[in-house]
C-alpha cells in the first residue's frame, strides 16, 4: 500500500482502524435492543390506559351533602361499590354514606368517563343498616369528645372502588385525607350540640 493510503484496494483492509465500520457496528448492535424497548414501552402504555384508574376528591359539603368529585382515566368503565367517613383519632370507628338518590337514578356509581363526576354522599337512616355496621358507626358524643372536632381533626374519606383490574366482585380503598373544618357544616348538622 502507498504510504498515505488508509485501505488496500485488493483486500479491502485498513492500515491502522476502521472509522465508517466502527459506528455502523455500535449502531446495529443498539438498535436491537432499543427497538425492543420501544416495544415493550408501547405495549405497556396501551395495557395501562385500556384499564380504569378511578380517582376522587373530596370537595365541599352543605348541611345534607358530602360533595366529591371522580374520575377515571382509564378505557375501562369502573364502579363506585361503597362510601365510609371516618376521623382519624377515632380508631375502629366510621360512618357508612350513601350516594343522593338522583345520583343513584343518573348511575353515577358506574364511571366511564375522564371528565370528572360530581356525586353527593349524604348520611343514611340508621334503622336500616344492618346490626354489625351500626356497632362501628361514631356517636355525636364521640365526635364532639374530639378537641376541635368541627374545624382541625384530621378526616379520611374512603370509596372502594371495583376497577376493571381486579378480580370479579373484588374492590380495593381509594382514599382521600382532610381537615374536618372543609365539611364543618356536614359534621355540625349530623354530630354536633344542636342535633
Amino acid at each position: 500500500m502507498p504510504a498515505g493510503a488508509l485501505r488496500c484496494n485488493e483486500c479491502n483492509t485498513y492500515k491502522k482502524y476502521r472509522r465508517l465500520p466502527i459506528w455502523t457496528a455500535f449502531a446495529s448492535t443498539i438498535t436491537g435492543p432499543l427497538a425492543l424497548i420501544t416495544a415493550i414501552i408501547s405495549l405497556s402504555v396501551v395495557f395501562y390506559e385500556a384499564r380504569s384508574h378511578t380517582r376522587f376528591k373530596m370537595g365541599t359539603a352543605d348541611d345534607e351533602f358530602i360533595h366529591v368529585k371522580v374520575w377515571n382515566t382509564g378505557k375501562k368503565p369502573s364502579a363506585l361499590v361503597r362510601y365510609r367517613l371516618q376521623f382519624d383519632n377515632l380508631p375502629g370507628k366510621e360512618v357508612v354514606l350513601v350516594l343522593k338518590a338522583e345520583d343513584v337514578a343518573a348511575s353515577r356509581d358506574v364511571v366511564v368517563s375522564p371528565a370528572p363526576v360530581d356525586l353527593s354522599l349524604a348520611v343514611p337512616d340508621w334503622t336500616h343498616l344492618p346490626d354489625d355496621i351500626k356497632a362501628n358507626q361514631f356517636t355525636k358524643d364521640e365526635v364532639t369528645g374530639l378537641p376541635g372536632w368541627e374545624s382541625s381533626q384530621p378526616m379520611t374519606l374512603i370509596i372502594d372502588v371495583q376497577e376493571s383490574s381486579d378480580d370479579a366482585g373484588g374492590h380495593h380503598e381509594g382514599k382521600d385525607h382532610f381537615l374536618s373544618g372543609r365539611i364543618s357544616r356536614f359534621i355540625k348538622q349530623n354530630w354536633g350540640p344542636q342535633s
